[in-house]
């Protein structure tokens, strides 16, 4: 793991309590790509690869933690690693909504 990582994001994952199986799990079934600045790419696992790796038989809190990761590479090394965002709605007032009323 150490030598695809760069310091820092081996820092998050020491912070974040990343374990290896996690790390090397998210590297087979990550499937979501999106372009970033200056060449990275951030890395999300989708539902259809959450499905995936259901199937192959790993375990739902591992999904779970799976799924909530977000990984930026840039030369084929992790940069860094944070939480993907809440999704929450907003209205015109920039308030967060609750549609369970």
């Amino acid at each position: 793991m150490h030598d695809q990582l760069t310091q820092h994001a081996l820092q998050r994952c020491t912070q974040r309590s990343i374990r290896q199986s996690d790390f090397d799990a998210f590297q087979y079934f990550a499937d979501s790509e999106e372009p970033m600045w200056g060449g990275a790419v951030r890395l999300t696992l989708s539902l259809k690869a959450a499905r995936k790796a259901r199937e192959s038989g790993l375990p739902n809190d591992q999904i779970a933690r799976l799924c909530r990761f977000v990984w930026v590479v840039a030369d084929g090394r992790v940069v860094t690693q944070y939480r993907r965002p809440a999704r929450r709605s907003f209205d015109r007032f920039g308030r967060a909504v609750s549609w369970a009323k």
